[in-house]
């Protein structure tokens, strides 16, 4: 009877340590936690924006070169030639070679665009960068998709491949601004949030900080930080604009 007895407690510790391990590992991917802490404060994504980088492998010797990198990186985001402007310019800090498509129609106001800049000092290139911006219309669903499709280019063309992903959503007229900062800390709290840092402007207020159900952070001082989120009012259009991006924020808000 004991022996049947400390079997039973011995699969019982097993069961519950089995679960408390299932609660700590659950991960998010960013689209998913950020969409998460959108609705956590009754906003709705409606536009998704996604960004990556990496510093190429093999450095084009000209601009034909360059231009042939952004031709191929384009085809594997399926974007076809004739979809896309090929722009170029040169300043004396760096040579950009662009590629910019957009679609209407069923894929909503898509936007993609590919740059692979060279930056020069005294006449010598000083490196070689990619940078890749998806922009999309009512696009959270499409999130994982093009966030897997960026970084295989990215890995594929150079090293240390960063992504970084924005969901823009909004509430239908004005939250007064003194809901601002709970309405922030809510959004923080429904992702473990912790070590939030919270800025309060007169147009804005924004919140920074670190959730353990994403997948990826950074180093901001001695803290890591992989989720921050903003919080402005536009009188023109009546609404209240929520902004949040893993590991930050890209672009203006």
């Amino acid at each position: 009877m004991r022996q049947r007895d400390l079997i039973a407690g011995v699969l019982m510790i097993l069961i519950l340590g089995l679960a408390v391990l299932t609660v700590r590992v659950e991960r998010l991917s960013s689209a998913e936690g950020l969409g998460r802490a959108l609705r956590s404060i009754g906003a709705t994504a409606t536009e998704l924006r996604v960004d990556g980088w990496c510093q190429l492998k093999q450095q084009p010797e000209d601009d034909a070169g360059m231009i042939a990198v952004v031709k191929e990186s384009m085809a594997a985001l399926n974007i076809g030639p004739g979809q896309y402007r090929l722009t170029c310019w040169n300043t004396s800090r760096q040579r950009v070679i662009r590629a910019r498509g957009e679609r209407c129609g069923s894929e909503r106001n898509l936007t993609v665009d590919v740059k692979v800049i060279a930056a020069v000092c005294s006449g010598q290139d000083q490196g070689m960068y990619m940078l890749i911006t998806v922009q999309q219309v009512g696009g959270e669903k499409q999130a994982a998709d093009w966030q897997k499709r960026i970084a295989a280019v990215l890995e594929q063309a150079g090293e240390s491949a960063q992504i970084n992903t924005c969901l823009v959503g909004y509430i239908d007229g004005k939250l007064e601004k003194d809901k601002w900062q709970s309405k922030l800390a809510d959004a923080g709290r429904s992702l473990g949030t912790t070590d939030m840092d919270m800025l309060v402007q007169q147009q804005f207020a924004s919140v920074t900080g670190y959730s353990p159900l994403f997948p990826d952070e950074v180093q901001a001082g001695d803290k890591l930080v992989n989720l921050n989120m903003a919080i402005r009012f536009s009188p023109y259009e009546n609404r209240t604009y929520v902004i949040a991006g893993s590991p930050a924020i890209s672009g203006e808000y």
